[in-house]
């Protein structure tokens, strides 16, 4: 999800820039009243502009938190508010007074504000990818709350009530049916969960609760409710249901174990649940199912008249697979460019399936590109071959559509580029260690560490010790699938080591020159130091200590490379 978001998101921009070289037309004279408000809000924003984004340094109601205290920060308080922002950043000038005086209304309820910089410390918003300023996070229970929005209103008076919500229990414990009667009108329009007194399954009940508190109301029976004839189940807000009443709870009826174990397991449940069969899809609905992280099967269609003909045939297919494969349906005319990204060619009507969880793609047999083009009309879509894909998908035998880029003729520098042709055969040396940087060509995290990786390489390449005993490589992943290591977010660090044939070590923390090279001394097989070289150029960073995230996405307390002391985890928020 991240990875397909991440690049809507990276071209959002594209839409909105223009030229700094053309001149436009001098404006035409403003009417008197109208110039007078210009100069107004000219004055406001130049008053702005001279204020700073930042508290004082012993400011004792917002704390400036940087790389050595941020994640002891974090976890010193059950609830926090973090500010993630840019000295230059004008919006933050506006917005600075009202998160002021937020902060002193909340500092005498245990709620504390801190703020970021991040152009002093880039590296904390590049793991936490911040996109935009300012940025505000929710850390709850020294872990960051993933679905709590503090950004819909950034006024004084909203952030202090939307802080001080956090405060109030997730799980809302109850005894009787009248009391969820109570909560099911009170709370209309959002679902409601309600789980009747399931033996070991508090914690992780409670776990996903505090994540998802902004979208669902968590309702718990405190004793066993001989009235309700279910262990868990979940009501639809009545605008979701067509309906004027919510109509009747959707009950889990599987292995509860599978559920109780993982809030992971639980969270898709909760989304892939409380959608349809089948149903056509815009880019409002969109989300909903990327977020359940099952496998999505596409239906293009460009005649309505046939989207309707099949839909009760896909209805079916959706019943049939419920809580394996979510179905919908997209219009060729609007959703057509998202084809490429499914590794299709644009013959309309088509079918699809895209597994996120390893980034594979999967298809209908194609035409020639020749023969589509001389259709007199458009064909239709092959049912029974829809059906057997779906059958193949779900038993595990379908094979995946591999898109890959010619291998280079050339290479240049020091980092071998290499593609899904000749991934495997590169990445398993008998005598190398190889390093592997996944990337993305739109990708800005991946840009802004390519220097960064090319002087590495640079390093071992120039040492005679070392040049023989180390290969670094690039793959672009986005046009590249590697169907031996699926990536799922950019840029994903990996080293293989020299002579074996076991999965790769994939690297977890900032993606600085200390870590890196900490990470190939410690995960490669001939445990090379290039400390020595690198901290000659970089001597600031040889004493510098960092907090990393791992892969689960906390953030390490004391994450030096040196010491192996942890902390609590703080979980990371994946835009």
């Amino acid at each position: 999800m991240y990875i397909y978001f991440s690049y809507l998101y990276d071209h959002v921009d594209e839409t909105y820039t223009h030229s700094k070289t053309s001149q436009p037309p001098p404006p035409p004279p403003l009417p008197p009243m109208l110039g007078q408000f210009v100069v107004l809000i000219s004055l406001l924003v130049s008053w702005s502009l001279g204020q700073s984004v930042f508290a004082n340094e012993d400011d004792p109601i917002i704390e400036r938190v940087g790389a050595s205290n941020f994640a002891q920060a974090i976890t010193s308080k059950d609830i926090i508010l973090a500010e993630f922002t840019v000295p230059w950043c004008p919006h933050s000038k506006i917005f600075f007074p009202q998160l002021y005086s937020a902060a002193q209304q909340l500092k005498p309820h245990g709620i504390d504000i801190i703020q970021i910089n991040c152009e002093k410390d880039e590296y904390i918003c590049t793991e936490l990818k911040i996109n935009h300023y300012p940025t505000l996070k929710v850390f709850k229970n020294h872990r960051l709350a993933r679905t709590a929005d503090a950004e819909k209103d950034k006024t004084t008076e909203g952030i202090v009530q939307f802080m001080l919500a956090q405060q109030v229990s997730s799980v809302q414990k109850i005894s009787t049916e009248e009391q969820l009667q109570d909560i099911l009108q009170t709370n209309e329009e959002n679902f409601v969960v309600v789980e009747n007194a399931v033996t070991g399954f508090n914690k992780t009940y409670t776990e996903l609760a505090n994540e998802m508190f902004n979208t669902h109301v968590f309702v718990s029976f405190e004793s066993k409710n001989n009235e309700t004839n279910y262990d868990l189940a979940i009501y639809k807000p009545f605008n979701t249901t067509l309906n004027e009443t919510r109509g009747e709870p959707i009950v889990y009826t599987g292995d509860l174990q599978p559920i109780m174990d993982s809030s992971q397991e639980f969270n898709s449940w909760l989304r892939y649940s409380v959608l349809p069969y089948f149903a056509e899809v815009t880019q409002d609905t969109f989300f909903s199912y990327m977020e359940s992280k099952l496998p999505l099967a596409y239906y293009f269609y460009i005649n309505k008249t046939d989207f309707e003909k099949d839909m009760p045939y896909f209805e079916k297919l959706g019943q049939k697979y419920k809580g394996q494969v979510n179905f919908i349906g997209l219009n060729a005319l609007l959703f057509h460019n998202h084809v490429k990204f499914l590794n299709m060619r644009e013959q309309f009507p088509l079918f699809a399936i895209h597994n996120m969880t390893n980034n594979r793609k999967y298809g209908i047999k194609q035409m020639p590109a020749e023969e589509y083009q001389n259709l007199k009309q458009v064909p239709f879509l092959n049912l029974e071959e829809v059906a057997q894909l779906v059958e193949d998908f779900v038993q595990g035998v379908a094979d995946p559509l591999v898109k890959s880029e010619e291998i280079p003729e050339t290479q240049e520098g020091n980092v071998l580029k290499v593609v899904a042709k000749n991934h495997d055969e590169i990445v398993h040396d008998a005598n190398r260690d190889v390093i592997v940087r996944y990337y993305a060509s739109w990708d800005v995290h991946s840009k802004s560490m390519e220097p960064l990786y090319n002087e590495l390489a640079d390093i071992f390449a120039q040492d005679e010790s070392t040049r023989d005993k180390i290969l670094f490589v690039d793959v672009d992943a986005g046009s590249n699938d590697i169907l031996a290591f699926p990536v799922t977010s950019y840029p994903t660090i990996a080293m293989y080591p020299a002579g074996s044939e076991s999965e790769p070590i994939v690297q977890q923390g900032p993606k600085t020159g200390k870590f890196l090279l900490s990470f190939i001394q410690n995960s490669g097989a001939h445990k090379l130091s290039g400390q020595e070289q690198y901290y000659a150029r970089h001597p600031e960073e040889k004493q510098q200590k960092l907090p990393a995230v791992n892969d689960n996405g906390d953030v390490i307390v004391n994450a030096d490379p040196d010491l192996k002391q942890e902390a609590d985890p703080v979980e990371h928020d994946e835009l």
